[in-house]
């Protein structure tokens, strides 16, 4: 029998923030996956299929077990990758192409299910709007879909140059301003893989006071709050309800910050810290959806593996 197959398409073009595109395919390969890695811009429509180009031959992306689009990829070509890739069932899809085009920015997290863990929040275009929208305290003003710390600056209603910091952050686009949950605690970010908790570390800020790794925020060792713990089954619910197979979730004060799906960095910090690969986990989650969608071969000591792993996610260890 076959062994199972999984297909990562990759940005070849961009130069990488994390080691995902490397880690995880040798995850599944500990598995006893077959692991093709294909490039992004390799994706082709033939004879009405969503296929990859290999040496010039056309194979159908529904011949794989599972198929990751890890990030975004070429702004320019993003949105005909998303529509060939809608062809393949959702099942498929480690995350959906409805999910990488509707579910990325820093918008989506204000759906009803998740909207109550988040600090004050408004978003717009208007800059004159989000300065009358400033009370006293701080606030964290972001661009809406930037990443890595980019245009991320702390305000307040005295500060000089306030419209020219908003103006420059939001590059012209929509821009989120959220109140600054002000606490001793390092901001915590937990991975998780097919709705459940796989690894959690805490970022200390840096000299600016923002919790992003690429701006010199300090990643640390940190335990769950049992108020955190209530809000990652709820978080968990809504990955799992939008098909969303691998994502970090970032919180700071007992509130919910952010969601990352495209291609979230942490696997490589949570190993430093802990000495626990946690990419094994996460390739074990998904391999049981891949084995729940028919595919029946894994090798008994690896079916025993994924098994314990598995429990171990649904109990809640991480």
């Amino acid at each position: 029998m076959s062994r199972p197959s999984i297909c990562f398409l990759l940005d070849e073009h961009t130069q990488h923030h994390n080691d995902n595109h490397m880690r995880l395919p040798c995850a599944f390969a500990s598995l006893g996956w077959d692991c093709l890695k294909a490039s992004q811009q390799s994706i082709c429509l033939e004879s009405g299929q969503a296929c990859v180009l290999r040496e010039g031959t056309a194979t159908p992306l529904h011949t794989f077990d599972l198929v990751w689009h890890l990030g975004l990829g070429d702004q320019r070509s993003f949105l005909d990758r998303m529509e060939l890739l809608s062809m393949l069932p959702n099942r498929l899809m480690v995350t959906p192409p409805s999910a990488l085009a509707l579910r990325h920015g820093k918008l989506h997290i204000h759906a009803p299910l998740l909207a109550h863990m988040l600090p004050k929040t408004h978003a717009s275009s208007d800059i004159d709007y989000l300065v009358s929208k400033l009370d006293e305290g701080e606030w964290v003003v972001k661009p809406a879909a930037g990443s890595f710390g980019r245009g991320v600056h702390r305000v307040h209603t005295h500060m000089p140059n306030l419209r020219k910091t908003l103006f420059e952050s939001a590059r012209g686009g929509l821009l989120v301003l959220q109140k600054h949950i002000s606490t001793k605690q390092p901001e915590t970010r937990v991975l998780f893989a097919e709705g459940e908790p796989v690894g959690h570390y805490g970022r200390k800020p840096g000299a600016d006071g923002l919790s992003n790794l690429a701006r010199g925020a300090a990643a640390v060792k940190c335990e769950l709050e049992p108020r955190l713990v209530r809000c990652l089954t709820q978080v968990g619910s809504w990955l799992k309800r939008e098909g969303i197979g691998f994502a970090a979730a970032d919180f700071r004060g007992g509130y919910l910050i952010e969601i990352n799906i495209a291609n979230p960095g942490g696997l490589t910090t949570v190993q430093a810290l802990t000495g626990k690969d946690a990419s094994i986990r996460v390739a074990t989650a998904l391999a049981h959806r891949g084995m729940a969608a028919g595919h029946a071969f894994m090798k008994p000591a690896l079916w025993r593996a994924c098994a314990t792993t598995h429990g171990d996610l649904n109990n809640g260890k991480t």
